[in-house]
């Protein structure tokens, strides 16, 4: 998830080329008000708000004046800042002291006061304007060899000048003296493959009056600011060095920079370029983009270009992004686009933009999924309280179902908690250990990320080492690693002692849960593993390397171990609970797994009686094994004969498998009187000697009285499960009788049984089991069958529909309408998907007086069209489904074109008024469809025409009828002209030696004569 999201504003089509922009307050919206034409005599630079005086801060025409706001009317030019080329403003509180001027940090050395300055760099100079509690000071000036041209606070004393892109400043405004900044040279060399070309633009446009590109430089957080060089940003603390390093890399040199807590945001121009130093990959951008930069990592977290934000365009213009401006330096920010091609821009306009934060606890979250651990606790260290209400909360997210009861630390504990895994599996044992210990983890979670051989029943494979710890797992976490196992401590030469005893293999706990573990990649394997087992690993290198990394783990967690121990005791012993009183309590076999990783993650202090106990239990336990497996003989001895919580059950099994009796353990723990039973013998091997022999109903039987115990399904069932999955066909029955106690159990997880990808079971059969134990099971094989095994056979799919049919007619027999709704919903569906079914026969099997859907699907399938139709016009009254009957048949078969027609016959058959309004609405949207004289001549003869118009003129449209109207209009037309040029040709004016002028009165003689049309008259 990206931290940053654009939004529109709505504020499109400005003509108008913005030159500054800023807002002050926290709206959310951006509407036009009031604009103020002429507000300048020239173009305004820069704007800024000093909140003290409400006044706002414009630099227009080489000149700072404030305007009083909101009015604006208001002005006062700062007459000392002629030449002005920039300016910035900082507001802090600070405490001034009654006997001494100067401010201080310090709350205890001064009365707290409203400072704020108003820096503006001028023409070789730079002058500070200050405001006490709003009241003005003396303005101070110092005269520089050079011009600013950017301006920023490095913190509340100090600014950074920059003069040109590689020359800058600091100026410290108590003293009024600067201190040059001396930048590392950078070679030019290692820039050539990031868009080394892609600023020669702005030089080339330097000697055609473009403006000069101002430095980019912007104030951090920290006393720290931003200094860019080229391709790379360098961060500068308050004495003008470098404060932290690598360097901010960027394609191309920056345009601006802007900085939003904890992000740098950069204005990138369009370049051409390499991905990265050395490499071929062409990278280009016909468009400015947006490259934020996070401050804690130094590295982009997100690219954001018009193409990213302007989505519902089929067509997305190159455009320039300009002038990123916020409020107060907080989210959101804005900035303008504006298209690069001026005919595009001239109609387009420039799009003002919102670029919004997305919310703290989203990013930490987000960090804390992609296992960015460190930076998800330096953001959440950076975060302002009042910005992270929950900032003390619980992780809510990322708490696992395990741990969500039981996990009360707080936000930060619980993503260090995540760090500490993190660091374990990268093999960086002690520092999470250290970890581990700062934050008083549960001893259960940190034996646990350990192999059986040391965790026992608590071991937990890689993947579940981050759910353990109340977060998930990270991207590419291999659920298949586990630290060196002790079997690779036995390989190594450089662990072998002379003197010491042979060595010990230390088997799993005999639980279902472990043997389980190690049993999915076969039927089940066993689960202590044999001496020559070594003579698989690659190479000697490969044994001593995890062979020693085995021993530092396990070294680290002694070192744990020996931490928690003397203080769980000291906790413990004020209780007046010793190791003495053992038998009393519950030995830590009898406690579930569950139980012990939901202890919490508390002070020693802070936990109940019974839960130091069990801290304690698990503390000893975990230590004897890890001396057993490191060989620290003489450490165990110790361990044994001191008093000790060592759960005596689980240590003794270890000392039995390996040819210890049990004396040397009581003997050695002389003070526990209750001595718990031990294994007789290897289960594992029990049930891989049953399968062996092909003895399965003892195996199963085994793995069910073993299941008795366990609590979790999943550990339960899976050990049978996986069992069953192996055997093959020839083993059906006993796959039947073993499975319906799994199915009585859990109906879900028994359903892999006959879904296995490893062995082929008859269909049929089971089909015909799973139906006698539960239709509904039965009808879920049939669908794995069609639906996700493309199984085309008859048999399934009418079977298929056949169940959804009798299920629909029981349940609704039995008022049970939701199951009987979704069945029914399954077998219209189904039938109007399935291409084999033998449609006569299920269309018998339906009731006379219900189901009139499918009835009408199953007659459409048969060719009878019409009998579907009027099903659903008169028995379902669904008009809308039956003109979508008409589409599908219209579209899928080309011989019934007609569909539409048959419709309309049974709307206007039985001449009610209730089916006239659907039959107009049929000619009115499927006009085109529909045969016209046939319409026309099915219509009563009373509708209105207005009701028929766009049918009509659509009908008129057709080519046959308008070639008949254009002809017979063109020979009226002929006739018209031919009847007026008659008309005229035989009217007549006779003109005599005595005909007189009617206008004139004169005789007309020889003269010229005109006749005057309208009356036929001569004139």
């Amino acid at each position: 998830m990206p931290p940053f999201k654009v939004h529109s504003t709505g504020l499109n089509g400005i003509k108008e080329r913005v030159e500054a922009a800023f807002i002050q307050g926290d709206k959310t919206e951006i509407t036009p008000i009031e604009i103020k034409k002429a507000f300048s005599r020239r173009a305004i630079e820069q704007l800024g708000y000093i909140k003290d005086t409400s006044s706002l801060v414009v630099l227009s025409d080489s000149l700072v004046t404030l305007f009083a706001f909101p009015d604006l009317k208001q002005a006062t030019p700062l007459s000392q800042s002629r030449g002005a080329l920039t300016f910035a403003i900082n507001t802090c509180i600070q405490h001034i002291s009654i006997d001494s001027p100067n401010a201080s940090d310090n709350p205890s050395k001064g009365i707290p006061t409203v400072l704020t300055r108003l820096v503006i760099g001028c023409r070789k100079k730079v002058v500070v304007f200050s405001w006490l509690d709003g009241e003005t000071t003396t303005p101070k000036e110092l005269v520089l060899p050079h011009s600013p041209r950017t301006i920023a606070f490095v913190n509340s004393n100090i600014v950074c000048l920059s003069y040109t892109q590689t020359e800058q400043v600091m100026l410290s405004l108590d003293k009024m003296e600067i201190v040059e900044i001396e930048l590392p040279i950078t070679n030019p060399a290692t820039n050539l493959g990031m868009g080394a070309f892609s600023g020669l633009g702005g030089y080339m446009t330097l000697g055609l009056g473009a403006k000069e590109r101002k430095p980019a430089v912007v104030g951090l957080e920290k006393d720290e600011v931003l200094v860019p060089k080229d391709n790379t940003g360098q961060i500068l603390g308050p004495n003008g060095k470098i404060s932290r390093s690598p360097n901010i890399e960027w394609p191309t040199p920056p345009e601006e920079n802007i900085f939003i807590k904890p992000y740098v945001l950069t204005i990138l121009p369009p370049y051409v370029g390499t991905s990265k130093p050395g490499t071929t990959n062409a990278v280009s951008t016909q468009s400015s983009t947006i490259q934020i930069t996070s401050t804690i990592s130094l590295l982009p977290v997100q690219t954001l270009n018009p193409q990213s934000f302007e989505t519902s365009e089929s067509n997305v213009k190159p455009s320039t992004i300009r002038l990123l401006f916020s409020s107060q330096d907080k989210s959101p920010v804005y900035f303008f686009s504006t298209p690069i091609d001026r005919t595009a821009a001239a109609a387009e306009g420039t799009r003002l933009w919102k670029l919004c934060m997305q919310p703290w606890t989203e990013q930490i979250d987000e960090l804390v999924r992609k296992s960015s651990y460190s930076e998800a606790l330096a953001l959440l260290e950076s975060i302002d309280e009042t910005l992270l209400p929950d900032k003390v909360n619980i992780h809510s997210t990322c708490i696992s179902t395990i741990c969500l009861n039981a996990f009360q630390d707080s936000r930060r504990k619980h993503i260090k908690a995540l760090h500490a895994v993190w660091m374990f599996a990268e093999g960086k044992y002690d520092d999470a250990m250290n970890t581990f210990i700062s934050l008083d983890t549960n001893p259960a979670k940190v034996v646990a990320l350990y192999s059986d051989s040391v965790a026992g029943r608590l071991s937990a494979p890689k993947v579940q080492w981050f759910d353990l710890h109340g977060g998930p797992s990270p991207t590419g976490f291999v659920e298949s690693f586990e630290p060196p196992s002790q079997q690779d401590t036995e390989a190594n030469a450089s662990l072998e002692d002379a003197s010491a005893p042979p060595s010990i293999t230390l088997p799993q706990s005999p639980t279902i849960r472990n043997l389980w573990r190690v049993s999915r990649g076969g039927p089940l394997v066993s689960v202590r593993k044999e001496d020559d087992n070594a003579s698989i690993m690659s190479s000697k290198t490969r044994e001593k390397h995890e062979s020693d990394d085995l021993r530092r783990s396990i070294e680290c967690l002694v070192r744990f171990l020996t931490d928690r121990r003397p203080k769980i005791s000291g906790v413990l012993s004020t209780l007046n609970i010793t190791p003495a009183q053992a038998s009393e309590y519950p030995s830590l076999s009898s406690v579930s797994v569950e139980e012990l990783l939901e202890l919490p993650n508390l002070p020693l202090s802070s936990l109940t009686p019974d839960q130091l106990l069990r801290s304690a239990q698990i503390v000893d336990t975990a230590l004897f094994k890890s001396y057993l497996v490191i060989r620290r003989f003489s450490l165990l001895g110790s361990l044994c004969r001191l008093p000790n919580w060592c759960d005596v059950s689980e240590v003794e099994q270890v000392l039995k498998s390996n040819g210890v009796g049990s004396s040397m353990l009581v003997g050695a723990l002389s003070h526990v009187i209750y001595a718990f039973p031990s294994l007789s013998q290897k289960l594992t091997e029990l049930i891989d000697l049953y399968n062996g022999k092909k003895m399965h109903d003892k195996a199963l039987t085994l793995l069910r009285e073993m299941s008795a115990d366990e609590d979790d399904k999943t550990d339960k069932l899976g050990p049978t499960i996986s069992y069953l999955q192996k055997l093959g066909p020839e083993y059906i029955s006993q796959i039947f009788e073993s499975s319906h106690w799994v199915l009585e159990t859990d109906p879900d997880m028994a359903f892999d049984i006959f879904t296995s990808e490893e062995t082929q079971l008859p269909h049929t059969k089971v089909a015909d089991y799973l139906e006698d134990f539960d239709p509904y099971i039965c009808i879920r094989y049939l669908e794995f069958l069609i639906y996700e095994k493309h199984d085309a056979s008859i048999e399934f799919h009418e079977r298929l529909a056949e169940s959804y049919l009798k299920l629909s007619l029981k349940e609704k027999s039995q008022n049970k309408t939701g199951l009987a709704d979704e069945m029914y919903s399954k077998l219209v569906r189904f039938i109007d998907e399935s291409q084999h079914i033998q449609v006569d026969r299920l269309f018998g099997l339906l009731p006379s007086d219900d189901m009139f859907e499918v009835r009408a699907i199953l007659l459409g399938q048969l060719g009878k069209h019409e009998g579907a139709l009027e099903i659903y016009v008169h028995r379902l009254q669904d008009y809308i489904k039956a003109e979508e009957y008409c589409k599908r048949i219209y579209h899928s078969n080309a011989e019934m074109k007609g569909v539409f027609l048959i419709l309309l016959r049974i709307y206007l058959r039985a001449g009610s008024v209730k089916l006239l309004q659907p039959a107009l609405g049929l000619i009115s949207r499927h006009g085109p469809r529909l045969d016209s004289i046939e319409t026309l001549n099915l219509l009563p003869p009373m509708i209105p025409a207005q009701d028929l118009k766009a049918f009509l003129k659509d009908a008129l449209r057709e080519p046959i009828f308008d070639t008949r109207v254009v002809r017979e209009i063109w020979n009226n037309r002929d006739h018209q002209i031919s009847s007026a040029l008659v008309g005229l040709q035989a009217r007549r004016v006779k003109i005599t030696d005595s005909r007189i002028c009617p206008q004139c009165h004169k005789r007309i003689g020889n003269s010229v004569i005109a006749v005057h049309a309208p009356r036929a008259s001569d004139f």
